[in-house]
């Protein structure tokens, strides 16, 4: 079993929650989904196009690679509706790992690294500072903090 995500602690952080059910990561994904349920809608009716942005596993595999079996089964695509999902979905990846790195580094200031790789078994959630006016109290602030990264990460053309 994976350990939960840092930055939610919800679930296990595997590349699904990332992509799709992070709930902190959600306002960044809510956009760019919505765009690309629009698409899907030119390409089917809008209760598929919902179920395929909806369901973490095909949303997902949509995301990755809006050719995969587990989205072509179900919907057929043109050309320009994959070249335009596949331009958000690049765009929305970058953002969100992005974000999670920005919020990682404001919620562990003292991460250690090794080799050139993060060692994430080395974050703590614990605030870096006991001064009460700069305390985040991760269960609370996590949210706030997704807003402030989401608006510093700079837009992706």
């Amino acid at each position: 079993m994976k350990p939960d995500c840092l930055l939610c602690g919800e679930e296990p952080e595997t590349r699904s929650h990332f992509l799709v059910t992070c709930r902190s990561l959600q306002e960044q994904r809510t956009e760019p989904i919505s765009q690309i349920q629009g698409i899907l809608e030119t390409c089917s009716d809008a209760q598929v196009a919902k179920e395929i942005c909806t369901e973490e596993l095909t949303c997902t595999h949509l995301l990755l690679d809006c050719t995969s079996k587990a989205v072509t089964d179900r919907i057929i695509l043109t050309k320009e509706a994959i070249t335009q999902i596949e331009h958000i979905s690049q765009r929305l990846i970058f953002s969100l790992h992005m974000s999670r790195k920005s919020m990682l580094t404001l919620l562990a200031p003292g991460l250690k690294r090794k080799r050139g790789k993060t060692n994430l078994n080395a974050i703590s959630l614990q605030p870096a500072s006991t001064d009460s006016d700069s305390v985040l109290h991760t269960n609370t602030s996590i949210s706030s903090t997704s807003r402030r990264v989401c608006h510093q990460v700079a837009e992706f053309p």
